[in-house]
């Protein structure tokens, strides 16, 4: 029987494209990591509240889904590393820009327009990494990007010293603007040395004649095998919920245990901290061995995990040890991120073939946005009702995520499919 590579071994194993997208993340992740735990605290300083924050997330969410179907077309026609290389710069320079620059309401509105192009780079991304690479190796090259992520949290306690020292507004702004530099830098290493995938290129090929309002007009064949597919439904049902709790959490978690709760709002900086220190340990020490396992018997212990981490959120409030039970609720919901997350993001890679991956990736995006549109504003609503509520939400979700997962397991036992 074939010896699994070690955690460490599948990093130097990648090749080619993944090797770059991989090696290149954190470039991304360690900006993004100083200034996202303050993002809603900025808003809330600079004079928005929990409705116009919901809001926001809406617009953002309806955004995503336009330009998701758009993406698809845009990266068949020009190809996946043109593509990343113009809708990162859309999606994420220009709004770091006017973020560092932000005076009220409007001016969020008029990032996350941008913003919303997040997903196109997000597919072309994807289609980048994993067209011509090895199936084997998906969910071990989800599990370094989040890992990017993590290492780049440990960078995070500068941001929560100069919040300590210098107030939020200007830290803030100052973050963003580092922000445009590094994740720049990132856009332009990728571009330079990754090259066009062989799908990609019979793509731009085979539509380099074609309009491109035709070529929307084909997203018809693709609805249909969605539609036809019950492993396909079931990963956009998993995307759809894991969307709308991961709105609702990155909305209200920072008001929640500052405003409410009464920690401090510099501790927030360590929280995504004692996150990477777990998810670390998980992937270095855990991840060759949950390799051995069907996919979904991880997702299920995680929903579990998360779910009781919130629970310990929700008990926070009310406990005069809140301090212990908010360390308590970020530990567990680390351990369950991990073991979800990157077989939640393999899901897709496996039940679409690479041939309808751009198309399929953009369309299922699409519906997962367009149906979480709502819940951006229903977080605020229901923040306002009661702090609690979100976070009941998001217990909710997982639950119905596990149950998800159990039918794909069903199904994989009925019609023999291997993940």
């Amino acid at each position: 029987m074939e010896k699994k590579q070690s955690f460490i071994g599948s990093l130097l194993n990648f090749r080619g494209n993944q090797r770059v997208c991989v090696y290149t993340q954190a470039l991304w992740g360690i900006p993004f990591a100083l200034y996202s735990p303050f993002v809603s605290m900025y808003m809330y300083a600079l004079g928005l509240r929990e409705i116009q924050i919901g809001t926001i997330a809406s617009v953002s969410l309806a955004m995503q889904m336009v330009t998701s179907l758009l993406g698809g077309v845009l990266i068949d026609k020009f190809g996946r590393r043109v593509t990343l290389f113009i809708a990162d710069i859309v999606a994420w320079g220009i709004p770091c820009l006017i973020w560092a620059f932000a005076q009220s309401f409007e001016w969020f509105i008029f990032a996350v327009i941008f913003n919303g192009f997040n997903l196109v780079a997000g597919n072309a991304n994807r289609c980048l990494m994993s067209e011509d690479s090895d199936p084997s190796t998906f969910v071990e090259m989800n599990a370094w990007l989040s890992t990017a992520g993590l290492i780049a949290v440990f960078f995070a306690p500068i941001a929560g010293f100069c919040v300590n020292h210098f107030d939020l507004i200007p830290t803030q702004r100052i973050l963003y603007i580092i922000s445009f530099f590094m994740m720049s830098a990132k856009y332009i290493v990728c571009y330079i040395f990754s090259k066009e995938t062989s799908i990609g290129l019979v793509k731009i090929n085979e539509n380099k004649n074609v309009p491109i309002y035709k070529m929307l007009l084909n997203y018809g064949k693709s609805f249909k095998k969605i539609f036809s597919s019950r492993a396909i439904l079931l990963t956009l049902g998993i995307m759809i919920f894991s969307q709308i709790t991961g709105t609702f959490y990155g909305n209200f978690f920072s008001l929640y245990v500052t405003n409410s709760i009464g920690i401090s709002a510099d501790w927030i900086a360590y929280f995504p901290i004692i996150r990477a220190i777990i998810s670390l340990f998980f992937y270095f020490n855990i991840q060759k061995f949950l390799s051995r396992l069907p996919i979904f018997t991880p997702i299920l212990i995680g929903c579990g995990v998360i779910i009781l981490g919130h629970l310990f959120l929700i008990y926070a409030s009310f406990s005069s040890y809140f301090h212990v039970f908010v360390v308590l609720s970020v530990l567990l919901d680390a351990l369950g991120i991990a073991l979800v997350a990157p077989r939640k993001d393999s899901l897709i890679f496996l039940v679409v073939h690479k041939e309808d991956r751009a198309k399929i990736s953009a369309l299922l995006s699409v519906l997962t946005v367009g149906i979480s549109i709502p819940f951006g504003y229903i977080s605020g609503v229901l923040a306002k009702l009661n702090e609690l509520l979100p976070f009941v939400a998001i217990i909710i979700g997982y639950i119905i995520i596990a149950g998800l997962g159990i039918v794909f397991m069903n199904l994989q036992r009925k019609d023999k499919i291997i993940l």
